[in-house]
């Protein structure tokens, strides 16, 4: 693994940023495993469960009687979840609109622009329209792969395929419910023992787990592209 020193500040911003979202993935699942602790032991179930937890403010959805509160609770660790997975995908995304001009600029990238450029009638594309290209679903594994290949650059193929799997996921809750497709049970059905029209399982273990593997793939990949581009530095 690089050292700090050696790191790009784009990576080091999407460690930062990574470790932010890791912090409030948990801190929200501690928060909902003392309210589970509060409101379970509680004896009176009807009474609001604002009122059992104990809590000031305006919180007029937490009116609801006390008895509802594992209802409540499990549906915040999902959307917990969701919400990390959604930050991480941005986060990357972010690294990449930094990271990869600064790589052009001693390694072109120019075949990254070539099907923007046709679609919008020739002309050089900027690089915000180039990474909206790829940020439909599947979009970054489809743009680390054209990496790979036109550079030449090497990255741990496991490294790869476990931080797709977690952006895999994010495409899954913006694009399909959250329910498992085709493509999702081809690629990762056996890992994660599923099958197309599944619900994703939803806890804070792969939500540490998601943070953990795009860090990691981060890593490689950052290292890959400075070695890249010092290959291409001017020599003084």
């Amino acid at each position: 693994m690089a050292r700090p020193e050696e790191e790009t500040t784009a990576l080091k911003t999407l460690r930062s940023r990574i470790r932010t979202t890791l912090l409030h993935l948990e801190l929200v699942d501690a928060c909902l495993n003392l309210c589970d602790k509060v409101a379970g032991g509680s004896e009176e179930k009807k009474q609001p469960l604002i009122k059992t937890l104990g809590v000031g403010g305006k919180y007029e959805t937490l009116q609801l009687p006390t008895q509802q509160y594992r209802q409540v609770t499990n549906f915040s660790r999902g959307e917990n979840l969701e919400l990390a997975l959604l930050a991480v995908y941005v986060h990357f995304m972010d690294y990449l609109r930094t990271v990869l001009p600064h790589v052009h600029q001693r390694h072109p990238l120019t075949f990254l622009f070539q099907g923007v450029a046709a679609e919008q009638g020739g002309g050089t594309p900027s690089w915000e329209r180039v990474l909206q290209r790829y940020e439909g679903r599947g979009g970054i594994e489809e743009l680390v792969g054209s990496l790979i290949e036109g550079t030449g650059i090497r990255i741990d193929p496991e490294a790869g395929r476990e931080a797709h799997a977690y952006l895999a996921m994010r495409d899954l809750y913006v694009y399909n419910g959250g329910l498992v497709d085709d493509q999702f049970a081809r690629f990762y059905g056996n890992d994660w023992k599923t099958t197309p029209g599944n619900k994703l399982p939803k806890n804070i273990k792969i939500g540490r787990m998601a943070m953990f593997a795009v860090e990691r793939f981060g890593v490689e990949l950052d290292a890959a592209l400075r070695a890249l581009g010092a290959q291409n530095a001017p020599r003084p």
